[in-house]
């Protein structure tokens, strides 16, 4: 009912603008409209091709053809009388094909508002204000309105909410049979849930928004995990400002992990962050940035406060058939990474903080995607907090995948492969090295099915972290998963 009645009002207005232009003065015709008002009913007029401009700018020529008559000579008195006279019956005419589209689409609603009459002054229900005849009275009556408030005749005001929000949640699924050959031990293979993410988002107004999301992992090499994913609120209204602030759990724009594949980036594992602060940042002209505080997890003997911070700053080209993304991070402390988190002895009485950097690139030509990912910290630990063959550990990790899109029986299909590496990252259980190739085919809206193998190689039987020795040995596995997003 929602459509029919919006696009009548559409036509009802747009039908008898040029009554009130001839009655008042041309400016007018959109002054008395607010401003959303305007722009949904011009948006209307866009979508059902009644005009070929978008709203935004059917409204700047609305305004200006109002400008440009109203530096007109006045035409005179007889010439204006017929003028009105057309445009009165070309109104009459066109409100009357509303409704004869209306009656079919009329609801019980409707007819009870039949046998309930208008008090005298009251505001007219909407199907009443589309069939009024002549339409100027529906016009006075709607020019009534002005930034949320409605004035009644008899001088009350009634106040509504111009914003109506929409709650849109996220399903992501993802199943998962897999076969592994570790280092050690003999081979095994399972079939498992390895994710389930719910995601809800809330709009509160055209400005304030509010995401959470819940997430459940279950890693090939690891347990299972559930928890509170992300839980912030955020500041942004794109069609006003380049900027957004966030505030809550959230992960930090410091790597940027593009992956064709089913695992995790190494440089995943070692950078991303996902801590409780403050992040403000900016998109314009393909330009975007951000500069985030927050209270990390690890601190330096006797430290309080909140000290942690990062910057992020990156360019994105779109072309006709090309797109290049290039990006560069900087993180105060890179302890404060998840997994970092965990293998560091102490974390609560840090030496030294290890300051964390990263780069990335892509680059994407037609059916061929290029992707290029560097994380490292720009200093070495203290051997006490985390350790690499007897000195502080510095650790490193860079990814590099190469895609290819094609159909297969009408399935949009990509074929990838790729070649990640570390370096004295022994001791948070990564490899020195993997390479890894995939087949993706998307099976129908929002679905895809991937299979993908993997190779790692351990570090040498001579390198070791804390309690952790290398095995210089090879591991592989398989793995085919089912993935779908609702």
């Amino acid at each position: 009912m929602k459509r029919p009645l919006l696009t009548l009002f559409a036509i009802a207005l747009l039908s008898v603008a040029p009554a009130v232009a001839a009655k008042h003065d041309a400016p007018l015709v959109v002054a008395w409209m607010p401003a959303a008002t305007a722009d949904g009913l011009l948006a209307v007029a866009w979508a059902e091709g009644w005009t070929d401009a978008p709203p935004r700018q059917a409204m700047l020529d609305l305004l200006d053809a109002a400008a440009l008559e109203a530096l007109l000579p006045a035409p005179s008195e007889r010439e204006a009388e017929a003028e009105a006279e057309l445009i009165e019956q070309e109104s009459s005419g066109a409100m009357a094909e509303a409704v004869a589209v209306l009656e079919p689409l009329s609801d019980p609603m409707a007819d009870l508002a039949e046998e309930a009459p208008a008090a005298e002054g009251a505001l007219l229900p909407e199907a009443e204000l589309l069939a009024l005849d002549p339409p100027s009275e529906a016009v006075e009556q709607l020019a009534e309105l002005d930034d949320g408030v409605v004035t009644l005749p008899e001088g009350d005001e009634m106040v509504f909410d111009e914003y109506t929000p929409a709650i849109e949640a996220r399903v992501l699924l993802e199943l998962e049979a897999r076969w592994r050959d570790p280092y050690r031990g003999g081979d095994s293979s399972d079939i498992m849930l390895a994710t389930a993410a719910l995601g809800v988002q809330a709009p509160f107004s055209d400005w304030f928004h509010g995401q959470v999301t819940f997430l459940y992992e279950d890693p090939p090499n690891g347990e299972a995990t559930q928890d509170l994913d992300e839980l912030y609120l955020a500041v942004y209204n794109t069609y006003e400002s380049p900027f957004h602030l966030r505030a809550g759990r959230a992960y930090l724009p410091f790597g940027i992990y593009q992956t064709f594949m089913i695992s995790d980036p190494l440089t995943l594992a070692l950078g991303e962050v996902r801590p409780v602060g403050l992040q403000l940042g900016f998109e314009e002209a393909g330009f975007y940035g951000a500069a985030y505080l927050f209270n990390g997890e690890t601190h330096l003997h006797d430290e309080t406060g909140m000290r942690d911070f990062g910057l992020n700053l990156g360019y994105l080209w779109l072309g006709l058939d090309t797109q290049v993304d290039v990006g560069v991070d900087y993180l105060h402390s890179l302890s404060e990474s998840r997994r970092l988190q965990e293998a560091i002895v102490h974390p609560d009485q840090m030496e030294q903080r290890a300051a964390g950097g990263a780069l990335h690139g892509s680059v994407i030509h037609g059916p061929f995607t290029l992707l290029a990912e560097y994380v490292a910290a720009t200093e070495a630990f203290h051997p006490d907090n985390l350790a690499f063959n007897g000195s502080g550990a510095q650790p490193v990790a860079w990814s590099l995948e190469a895609g290819y899109s094609f159909q297969v029986a009408g399935l949009e299909t990509t074929f990838a492969i790729g070649h990640q590496q570390t370096r004295e990252a022994l001791a948070l259980g990564l490899p020195q090295s993997r390479a890894l190739a995939s087949l993706s085919a998307a099976l129908f809206r929002n679905s895809a099915l991937t299979l993908e193998y993997a190779r790692d190689r351990d570090y040498d039987s001579s390198d070791y972290a804390s309690e952790v020795v290398g095995s210089g040995s090879a591991a592989q596995r398989l793995t085919l998963q089912l993935a779908t997003q609702f």
